[in-house]
């Protein structure tokens, strides 16, 4: 996610850059579009870092389920 985060704040950047050479009217209408986009990143960021954790925490609980699975199956064996 770092290279995407990187390349959108890279950019932002630049578009900010070229934000700055409108007249003060222009960047007074664009203003709250560019917050925005900010804003959805920042949220999108958030949201696929909570997606990785809970794909984690799938990832253990259902290796401890395959373990218990199997102990039971060996207990059943004895």
């Amino acid at each position: 996610m770092n290279d995407a985060s990187g390349n959108f704040d890279s950019r932002l950047a630049d578009l900010l850059a070229r934000f700055s050479t409108l007249s003060p009217e222009q960047q007074e209408k664009l203003r709250p579009l560019v917050e925005a986009t900010r804003a959805r990143q920042v949220s999108l960021e958030a949201d696929v870092a909570a997606a990785h954790d809970a794909l984690a925490d799938w990832r253990i609980v259902t290796k401890y389920a395959i373990f218990a699975n199997e102990a039971a199956a060996r207990e059943r064996k004895n």
